[in-house]
């Protein structure tokens, strides 16, 4: 028992045994109303005396155990007294200090609270007119599209006439000039070339010469200058004329240049002469070429430089002349 009531006086130690006592015959006297208002209410009235029975014997062995001063045992009383001080402690210090972190925590939840509420408070002002003012935008947005997409259907409308149409028109109209130029091309030094290819080359090969004497020098031994022209069958009178005409014209014009090229001789005035007569010969030349289409249809030059390169041997022939003639004093 705990050392405050093993030092009681005999008379305090039998007050509290006869409270004990009490307070265990109070117990059981509960139970035993509640087993016969079980037995009136209708309740098992065999079991509820037997139970009946048993409490008042359990009172009975009680109140013996007292009088026979049959009490706890000095470990049990200790063991209790270690609880009850257990419990002290606890509700001293323990369960305070709970309290009180519980009390940190529930500062901290309504703190949280608070922020979740402002969280909550900006969540309906989006819901409320941030989103709704986006969606208006976004439907402005989507009808500028929708106008942006017409015009870009208007666009691709037109270049799908471009592809249909206007493009392979042009290339049909592209492929017809390349035949052209193909068909020149193919032309090229015969009779049937009218594309002034080898005037414009004859040009340009002059140009690329520095010295105009060379370029002249270059000209006149042109091989289509020095090779007499054959006739591919027995000409009329009038055609062997006109081709004796052409050849005596340019001997006379090759002679002339001959001259004009001379160290010794080299002067406008002799220039002047050689261009002279090489016109000559063109003319002759072109007499002949007029005879042979319109008239003597039945013969044409069959030798291998043939109109188109005797035109442009005597086109060249000129134009050096001219460049020597533009470099020269005209005293």
């Amino acid at each position: 028992m705990p050392e405050g009531i093993l030092k009681m006086t005999t008379h305090t130690k039998s007050l509290y045994i006869q409270k004990l006592t009490l307070l265990s015959l109070i117990i059981l006297s509960s139970k035993v109303q509640a087993d016969i208002v079980s037995i009136i209410n209708g309740g098992d009235a065999t079991k509820n005396l037997a139970s009946i029975s048993t409490a008042i014997d359990a009172v009975q062995t009680a109140v013996n155990a007292l009088d026979s001063g049959d009490l706890a045992t000095q470990t049990s009383v200790d063991t209790i007294d270690a609880n009850v001080d257990a419990i002290l402690v606890n509700t001293g210090t323990t369960i305070p200090a709970q309290i009180t972190v519980l009390g940190t925590s529930a500062l901290a939840t309504a703190a949280i609270q608070r922020t979740q509420g402002t969280s909550i408070d900006a969540i309906l002002v989006d819901t409320g007119t941030t989103i709704p003012a986006q969606i208006t935008a976004l439907g402005t947005s989507a009808l500028a599209t929708a106008a942006i997409q017409g015009a870009q259907g208007t666009s691709i409308d037109a270049i799908l006439v471009d592809t249909g149409t206007t493009i392979p028109a042009q290339i049909n109209v592209l492929g017809t000039s390349a035949l052209a130029t193909a068909a020149n091309l193919a032309n090229l030094g015969t009779s049937s070339d009218v594309s002034s290819l080898y005037t414009t080359l004859a040009y340009i090969i002059a140009n690329v010469q520095v010295d105009p004497v060379t370029q002249v020098n270059h000209a006149i031994d042109l091989p289509a200058l020095k090779t007499t022209p054959i006739l591919n069958s027995v000409a009329d009178t009038t055609t062997n004329t006109l081709l004796t005409d052409y050849n005596t014209a340019l001997s006379t014009a090759i002679m002339s240049v001959n001259t004009a090229i001379a160290i010794a001789k080299q002067s406008n005035a002799n220039t002047r002469i050689a261009i002279t007569n090489v016109n000559t010969a063109i003319t002759e030349f072109n007499q002949l070429m007029t005879r042979l289409i319109t008239i003597d249809t039945k013969n044409y030059i069959k030798s291998k430089y043939t109109e188109a390169r005797i035109r442009w041997a005597l086109d060249q022939l000129l134009w050096s002349l001219n460049q020597l003639q533009s470099k020269q004093a005209t005293a």
